[in-house]
């Protein structure tokens, strides 16, 4: 068995894909993903978060036994959301470990035909490219914040608690249609 120099893969640009069948067998490869603007600026928009900056993916594709894959890097980015409260800017870093298991087998990927999803959320089915875009932009929709708040953000007190107000007050605060109520009371005068 003889071992080839391995080269660090650089991606920048879209599409990030890695062919499986070019990997050596044997050993395992470096990768590295730094997107360029144009690809931050995409994974922002499908990620649905304003902004995608100092994205970095390191890792490692492992070849395992039975022709299976193992990914294992190291995912950091910043990104940009909108205050579900106040509607700033909201900047969070996200820095987590990721690990997918490739394999080839639809056996070992699903072994209950009834079962739609496997029970490991970190397997799955090996295709014959490697999206680093896609991991990317999963790790990104995983752990973003489902809902963003700036530091001592909170609801007006005056509308959250609707018990401090008369009923009128409330139904023209909370209803669009307050006003027909309004008009149909003084049209039947």
């Amino acid at each position: 068995m003889s071992y080839r120099p391995v080269h660090l893969m650089r991606f920048s640009k879209m599409p990030a894909l890695v062919v499986v069948a070019d990997l050596p067998t044997d050993q395992t490869t470096p990768f590295l993903l730094v997107p360029g603007n144009q690809m931050r600026a995409q994974l922002a928009t499908d990620a649905a978060v304003l902004a995608v900056r100092k994205l970095r993916l390191s890792g490692t594709f492992q070849p395992l036994p039975g022709g299976d894959w193992q990914i294992r890097a190291q995912f950091g980015a910043t990104i940009t959301q909108e205050c579900v409260l106040t509607l700033e800017n909201l900047k969070t870093r996200i820095d987590v470990p990721v690990q997918r298991t490739f394999v080839a087998s639809k056996v070992r990927y699903n072994p209950l035909p009834d079962m739609r999803i496997p029970d490991d959320e970190n397997l799955d089915l090996l295709s014959a490219e490697f999206d680093l875009y896609g991991i990317a932009l999963e790790t990104i929709m995983l752990e973003k914040p489902l809902y963003p708040q700036v530091a001592g953000a909170r609801l007006d007190a005056s509308r959250a608690d609707p018990g401090d107000q008369s009923p009128e007050d409330a139904l023209s605060r909370e209803s669009p249609l307050a006003n027909l109520s309004e008009l149909y009371r003084q049209s039947r005068r």
